[in-house]
């Protein structure tokens, strides 16, 4: 379980700097603009998840299950992570006009190139994730939100220009993609080939989990994209305030499931039943750490909203108890 502590760490603690981004964004911009920003934020999250899938993972298993294929396996998993990239931010620059009906300004060509390069060439964390290299992706994964954090309050400070915050978060993605490959070239895992029963066999794992992935994030996602569309950003700001749960639970079970998965694939191809008995463990650990943080935040989530986000979004409080 130290890989899973380790993991859990990182991840709490990546969500605990980004949480700072909006406590001072929110005292900086006006309602209107934050919910701009909030926007396109949304809009490009969206558009990640449609097109990255769960391809990415695939990793996790593959590079557990088949060590001395992991450098083809990235690869493979590369190219089809440009060509759903691709394909599918041509389809959305084609349909722009109707994506401009509901938009409340234009961000089309900022939101293209940040889509590309946040989804490309980011492979490395679930590479670590498969070879059981969690340190790694501690010091990778905070890196890169410590980055982040200091571009958005910087351009923020510096010139509170919706646009100008925009373009600096492009400059970062595209930054961090380059830097990616340098580390990607450095691990000799960029190789040209093609295994058609390993990507055979890559595919089995994508297609189903991609699919429940993509009804998952339907699921949390649609009432966002109902109110950006119908009711504007202002509204979209103080939605997004009041789903601002700090996501234990996420934090929790993908930071011990991503750690146990290759161990229990280890486990079951040596035909054990000691993987079964990680996953019953792993569920004890969802329900102690879980419980007691939901009671807390449901019960004081007035001051919880009003200390951290101001009165101006007092409005979110009965949001973040549903």
């Amino acid at each position: 379980m130290q890989s899973s502590l380790i993991l859990g760490f990182a991840r709490l603690t990546n969500y605990a700097v980004m949480f700072v981004t909006p406590l001072i964004l929110v005292r900086m911009l006006d309602v209107e603009t934050y919910g701009e920003y909030r926007e396109f934020l949304l809009y490009s999250t969206i558009l990640a998840s449609l097109f990255a899938l769960d391809i990415r993972s695939n990793l996790n298993f593959i590079v557990s299950k088949r060590p001395l294929d992991a450098p083809l396996a990235t690869s493979q998993t590369l190219c089809m992570l440009l060509l759903t990239t691709s394909v599918g931010l041509g389809i959305f620059v084609l349909g722009q006009h109707w994506f401009l009906m509901k938009a409340s300004f234009d961000f089309v060509v900022p939101l293209v190139v940040y889509v590309f390069f946040v989804i490309n060439f980011d492979v490395l964390e679930n590479y670590w994730l498969g070879k059981q290299q969690p340190r790694n992706v501690l010091v990778f994964s905070t890196t890169r939100v410590l980055a982040r954090v200091s571009v958005v309050i910087g351009a923020t400070l510096v010139t509170r220009d919706l646009l100008t915050i925009i373009w600096s978060i492009v400059a970062l993605e595209v930054l961090k993609g380059f830097i990616c490959l340098l580390i990607l070239w450095r691990l000799k895992l960029l190789v040209v080939g093609l295994d058609r029963e390993l990507l055979k066999e890559q595919l089995r794992y994508i297609v189903p989990l991609s699919m429940a992935g993509l009804l998952f994030f339907a699921n949390e996602k649609i009432g966002h994209l109902y109110i950006s569309a119908t009711l504007g950003a202002s509204a979209l700001a103080v939605y997004t305030v009041g789903t601002y749960q700090l996501p234990i639970i996420a934090i929790v079970r993908s930071a011990v499931a991503d750690t146990l998965f290759p161990v229990m694939v280890k486990h079951s191809a040596m035909n054990s039943h000691e993987g079964m008995d990680l996953w019953k463990i792993a569920n004890l650990y969802y329900c102690f750490l879980v419980f007691p943080a939901f009671a807390i935040l449901f019960f004081y989530a007035e001051e919880f909203i009003t200390l951290l986000f101001t009165d101006a979004y007092i409005a979110a409080v009965d949001v973040f108890r549903v």
